[in-house]
């Protein structure tokens, strides 16, 4: 009983794992499958643990200091004394803090609050970048099995024909140099659906391997949807939230500067023993403590470059808030406006296609007949397969512009 539930529950995950053919299936497995998305969210937990470990660093921080030395004097010859003590030994616990305001603490402690935001965007923007490229690859997939399946549909057709116009053209109904037109078209559509199948494993081998799956034997996958997101505003895009985050970063930066130039105020305190050996060396435990003053007097105009430097790279980042602004608002009414394109090529090539299978099941009741020619039934066939082959291309077109204005990347 429990081999058999052991056996359910591989079957269970193998084809939760297998059975995968929507576009959405893939995304989601590409996400997680991603080694660069994972890389991006450690990264971020690591930005978190260096801003914890700044508020140490600013903390009380507790050192035992131990030291033990001889300075021997040889025939007079020696350090001397006076300086060196001859000998020394201690052991010392030593209390430091920096003294710091609330306000400086977490002006310095933004920077990776900051730096976290930084990596957030950046992981969008992979993410953005990932999605597009597997959903590009599903649609070369999609579109491959879609002319499979009217190469099939268009031999299937053959098929049923070629028994008919076999015994048509025994029948002298029909010549034999027609009937050898019809079996090399027939032939040629039943290569073209051998180099379209391998053409499709390629893709959907690919589409796999993109996604991080581990799976050799081709399968349907069912019509992308894309009829939920658009892209939104650049105000509201990941480009603005980047721009925004490093504007951020330079006016934090600008501050961490001026506060390098403030006086620095830190205290310390230790207690332990410390000893020439000279005098009374059994007394010689105790305890001190102080507090240390830095004030910056002059630095070389140091401080006056940092800020102009500064300055600089914030107005180039208002250059290129602008620019990518424009480029963003241009490529999405451009690919719109291909879209649009193709939504009327579509749209005729569907009537035409409409006609085309109207004339093909015409020419279908007549052949028996012998009332249509055979090379204009093998024309009908033929425009008709270009017709439906043209579709497919354009709507394949068509999904892939549509990806770029969901995924719109600069």
């Amino acid at each position: 009983m429990q081999r058999i539930v052991f056996i359910l529950w591989l079957m269970l995950i193998n084809s939760s794992v297998f059975s995968q053919n929507t576009l959405q299936d893939y995304q989601q497995i590409a996400e997680q499958n991603s080694p660069l998305l994972k890389t991006s969210q450690n990264n971020i937990k690591i930005a978190a643990l260096d801003s914890l470990m700044l508020k140490a660093n600013y903390g009380f921080n507790v050192n035992v200091l131990g030291d033990a030395s001889y300075t021997p004097v040889i025939k007079g010859w020696g350090y001397d004394n006076a300086i060196r003590n001859g000998q020394s030994l201690s052991g010392i616990v030593q209390v430091t803090k920096d003294i710091i305001g609330k306000d400086n603490l977490k002006t310095r402690t933004q920077i990776y609050s900051i730096a976290i935001e930084q990596l957030k965007n950046q992981r969008k923007l992979d993410a953005l970048t990932l999605k597009r490229l597997i959903t590009e690859q599903y649609l070369f997939a999609y579109s491959n099995q879609k002319e499979y399946e009217v190469l099939k549909e268009i031999i299937h057709l053959f098929e049923q024909e070629d028994i008919i116009l076999k015994k048509l053209t025994q029948a002298s109904v029909f010549k034999q140099t027609d009937y050898l037109n019809f079996k090399v078209n027939y032939q040629q559509n039943k290569l073209a659906l051998q180099q379209k199948l391998n053409e499709w494993n390629g893709n959907y081998s690919q589409l796999n391997y993109l996604a991080g799956i581990q799976d050799v034997q081709t399968k349907n996958l069912e019509a992308p949807d894309f009829t939920t997101l658009f892209p939104p505003d650049y105000d509201n895009s990941i480009y603005a939230d980047t721009y925004k985050t490093d504007s951020l970063k330079l006016v934090n930066d600008k501050k961490i500067i001026e506060l390098d130039y403030k006086p620095k105020l830190s205290a310390y305190a230790d207690g332990g023993y410390s000893s020439s050996l000279m005098v009374t060396p059994y007394k010689n435990f105790g305890y001190s403590v102080g507090l240390s003053l830095k004030v910056p007097i002059y630095d070389g105009k140091k401080k006056k470059m940092l800020l102009q430097q500064n300055e600089i790279q914030l107005d180039n980042q208002k250059q290129f808030y602008k620019f990518n602004k424009t480029q963003y608002q241009q490529k999405k009414a451009m690919i719109e406006k291909q879209i649009a394109n193709y939504d009327k090529m579509i749209t005729m090539a569907k009537e035409q296609l409409s006609y085309s299978k109207t004339l093909i099941e015409a020419n279908l009741k007549q052949v028996p007949t012998g009332d249509v020619k055979v090379t204009d039934f093998i024309l009908s066939i033929n425009n008709y397969l270009i017709l439906k082959t043209g579709i497919i291309q354009n709507e394949l077109q068509r999904n892939i512009l549509l990806n770029n204005l969901q995924n719109l990347i600069l």
